[in-house]
């Protein structure tokens, strides 16, 4: 139906024929039928095919990005909100993947928002997972810690791996998304479940997303352990971060960054 449409048009419209042999008319393309308007570009029966096609291939994108986000809200609100975000946030490659990483804005602007003000952090965790999932694994430079013993701490800064995402919350944002991700598709968890979580929705819950071996992960972070991890995130040096948190286990969670590769090395 695509092709079909596309070469018929090229025939009929000079404009379209110039296009097809552009590189960029892809993103001419997609500028056309994001733009709802009265082109005469492309037929406007054509428009709404390919506004339909890319709508349902943007509504399948999302919901494979988010499960827990669609478990939570529908299919109904999830295709709404598809259709919101393509007007705000429109692909910028072929590749539907790299799409998605507004819908927690999209949803702190929606009408869920005030009833299930949670939503949109239980949206960056699944985002981050997403991106953790498709990151590059990097391996931790074990030369780099010989700056321990030839450096002033002043001058040693810890440097997280791209994958790494440190998501605070005022909500139980892990109890949430741990409680949906592990049931079956379509099917919600146990209402005990829920409701032991739901007695508790102001709990505070900080959390990091990373890979490691290959896999994503998602922990509960302290508040001590996110507020360091900010730090190192913000460049600031090891001395001026114990000056900053001085009971603060350096070593101990030097270990864990390096045994969990949250680091790639010390600079």
């Amino acid at each position: 139906m695509k092709n079909t449409a596309m070469n018929s048009t090229a025939k009929t419209n000079p404009m379209v024929e110039s296009a097809l042999h552009d590189t960029d008319y892809q993103q001419y393309l997609l500028n056309e039928i994001f733009s709802f308007s009265k082109s005469t570009a492309l037929p406007n029966e054509g428009l709404s095919i390919y506004q339909n096609n890319l709508l349902m291939t943007a509504l399948r994108s999302l919901s494979i990005s988010y499960p827990v986000i669609e478990s939570m809200i529908g299919d109904h609100a999830l295709y709404v909100l598809t259709r919101r975000l393509l007007d705000m946030d429109k692909p910028a490659s072929g590749d539907w993947a790299e799409w998605g990483s507004k819908l927690s804005t999209c949803l702190f602007n929606s009408e869920l928002y005030e009833s299930y003000p949670y939503l949109p952090d239980i949206a960056n965790v699944e985002w981050a997972f997403h991106t953790a999932s498709r990151s590059e694994a990097l391996a931790f430079d074990s030369n780099s810690l010989q700056r321990l013993s030839n450096s002033d701490l002043e001058d040693i800064r810890c440097i997280l791996s791209p994958s790494v995402s440190l998501l605070p919350s005022a909500y139980p944002q892990y109890q949430l998304w741990k409680a949906h991700r592990s049931i079956e598709s379509g099917q919600v968890p146990n209402n005990s479940v829920l409701e032991t979580i739901m007695k508790n929705i102001d709990k505070a819950e900080h959390c990091i997303v990373y890979q490691h071996n290959g896999m994503a992960k998602v922990e509960v972070l302290t508040e001590e352990k996110l507020h360091w991890m900010q730090g190192v995130q913000e460049g600031i040096s090891v001395a001026s971060l114990l000056d900053i948190y001085p009971t603060f286990d350096f070593a101990l969670w030097l270990s864990e960054a390096i045994s969990k590769a949250w680091l790639t090395r010390l600079d």
